[in-house]
């Protein structure tokens, strides 16, 4: 059976190694979603590197059966459910839809429903307690059967988790606590911080928030853009975001184009200079798909996306 391995970033892989979810030096071949994750077959490709895995699990003799060792340089649930995937082809004959759905909430922070969610959370509870990537991965490989069992079962940090998603899906849903405002092509989400806000969330269990992402891709289309605004004491917190598979090579999600918000920022900054506004790269280290950030502003959201409108438009 081949056998999945963490390696560290830049290390070479084995002669023999299929590469999936990220591109390694010296791997075979490469099967990922990265927008530069290599030539992956263009019959595999698809929305997840575990999608893509699924799919080589139905035909491994081609796609699979080449390969001794499989290889990844980091951890998340979608690189850890590709690599199971592909040591374990009857795994992804018997889960496919669970896992891939699995990863679209890992990734992409999808609410597709609270059986894959809760396996999110189970995998993202594995990756906490066992640092050692390389183990993790041989452990989920092998007990990916029991640990779908088990993350079904109650346990309070999943309980509290899903408990917490599908709560606030019914408070957006109602307009309960959030102005939700449709402006077409970006819509705009505001409210009053109570609990606080998690805008990165890979690898994320279960800490209180009062917008988990995962409850906001349930109510929002997920083609849109999106500036998320949290009032505060001293000011509005505004974080302006393309869709979030939006930095992944996707097939059935639409292709979006990320434009270049630097003279926005550079103008918010000129009109508030005591609040520190930012766009790419700087804002992605706010949120993974993060175009504009201001902290403590006084603009509210309104002002923001009427500023914004015209430099999105110019692409």
């Amino acid at each position: 059976m081949r056998r999945p391995v963490i390696l560290a970033e830049g290390e070479i892989a084995a002669p023999g190694t299929l590469a999936v979810d990220a591109p390694v030096p010296g791997a075979a071949a490469v099967y990922s979603h990265w927008q530069d994750g290599g030539a992956t077959p263009v019959e595999l490709l698809a929305d997840t590197s575990t999608a893509m895995l699924v799919r080589a699990a139905e035909d491994e003799a081609r796609w699979l059966a080449p390969f001794t060792t499989v290889a990844n340089h980091h951890v998340d649930a979608d690189g850890l459910l590709a690599l199971a995937c592909a040591c374990r082809p009857d795994l992804a004959r018997r889960h496919g839809p669970l896992l891939i759905a699995a990863a679209e909430a890992g990734d992409f922070t999808n609410w597709t429903g609270p059986t894959a969610f809760r396996l999110m959370v189970a995998i993202h509870q594995r990756m906490r307690d066992q640092p050692d990537g390389t183990a993790l991965a041989c452990a989920l490989t092998d007990g990916l059967d029991d640990l779908i069992t088990e993350s079904q079962q109650p346990d309070a940090e999943r309980d509290a988790a899903v408990a917490q998603v599908e709560d606030t899906i019914t408070r957006l849903q109602q307009r309960e606590g959030f102005a939700i405002t449709d402006h077409g092509p970006c819509w705009s989400i505001a409210w009053t911080r109570r609990l606080g806000h998690a805008t990165d969330v890979f690898g994320s269990i279960y800490r209180p928030d009062d917008l988990p992402l995962w409850a906001l891709d349930a109510v929002v289309p997920r083609h849109v853009f999106q500036l998320t605004s949290e009032r505060t004491d001293d000011g509005w917190n505004h974080v302006l975001e393309a869709p979030r598979h939006s930095w992944a090579r996707t097939v059935d999600r639409p292709t979006i184009v990320w434009p270049d918000l630097t003279l926005l920022a550079t103008d918010l900054a000129r009109q508030e200079p005591e609040v520190r506004w930012c766009a790419r790269p700087a804002a992605g280290g706010v949120a993974f798909t993060g175009l504009l950030s201001g902290r403590g502003s006084q603009m509210s959201p309104e002002d923001v996306l009427h500023r914004s409108a015209a430099y999105q438009a110019a692409g």
